[in-house]
């Protein structure tokens, strides 16, 4: 692994914090209470009181998670988080109190997380992202642009840009080898395979990005999508690693090799 070493100090790199702020994601204090179905929504007339919420990993498949992607996972899933943040109680539905008061009957309101607040039902931090990054990994991270207005649950970190990073650029420039060799370096192993990365620790990987990097997202985004990981990982090394950085294809295989062996040592670890 001593590439990787040396790689991960090369001129070109800059760490994800340095481009963005990496957030947890929202800490409803009861998910299956705070997240609606769209039936219960329209039930509880609170269509207006909600907000698209995701909640499992599973949805992100690509470097992009559109409105039509959310509209499949609603399908599937309870997506849209009750906001209830400066609506005064006068202007709750009387479905909405009678569900508020069920979950006062359930205890809810007495759950750590609840009965800290003004008001428990009000579920603070609720903001829409520029991009999602996954929390827990099973083969490789992503980093994800949110085209669909959508925030997301404490199973996925919340990504807020700073000024003129370009989302798609930096998406796309992520998915590399060096990169995701260090999130499994960065990040901790727990039983099953699973990685877990911390704020902190997404923040400290390194990132082969540049505001004028000539990098097809589009390309990355449609390879993805159609289940071929690996020439998507072609062409990202190809462009960032090859190209910007100027490594060569010793050291692009050694980079590969360091993160196919730290992955699979991962994921047969019990």
């Amino acid at each position: 692994f001593a590439a990787l070493d040396v790689a991960a100090r090369a001129p070109g790199l800059i760490s994800l914090g340095t481009l963005a702020a990496v957030d947890v994601g929202i800490v409803t204090g009861r998910n299956s209470f705070f997240v609606l179905t769209e039936a219960q929504r329209s039930q509880l007339d609170v269509e207006r009181l909600t907000k698209p919420i995701i909640g499992r990993t599973a949805a992100l498949k690509t470097t992009r998670f559109t409105p039509e992607d959310f509209a499949q996972y609603s399908l599937l899933y309870p997506a849209f988080l009750l906001n209830l943040t400066g609506v005064t109680a006068g202007q709750f539905s009387p479905p909405l109190q009678e569900y508020l008061h069920s979950g006062e009957t359930q205890q809810i309101n007495l759950g750590y997380k609840c009965r800290i607040r003004r008001r428990w039902y009000d579920v603070p931090s609720i903001y829409t992202p520029d991009a999602f990054l996954f929390r827990q990994i099973h083969r490789y991270p992503l980093l994800v642009v949110n085209q669909a207005e959508a925030t997301s649950t404490d199973t996925i970190h919340r990504v807020r840009l700073r000024p003129g990073v370009d989302a798609h650029r930096l998406a796309a420039a992520f998915f590399n080898s060096l990169t995701l060799a260090w999130a499994e370096v960065c990040g901790r192993s727990y039983g099953g395979g699973v990685l877990e990365l911390e704020p902190r620790e997404a923040e400290e990987l390194p990132i082969p990005y540049h505001s004028e990097l000539a990098i097809d997202a589009d390309k990355v985004t449609s390879l993805l999508s159609q289940g071929q990981p690996y020439e998507a990982l072609n062409y990202v090394d190809s462009v960032v690693l090859r190209d910007h950085l100027g490594f060569d294809a010793i050291t692009l295989r050694h980079l590969r090799r360091a993160w196919e062996q730290l992955r699979d040592r991962r994921i047969e670890r019990k």
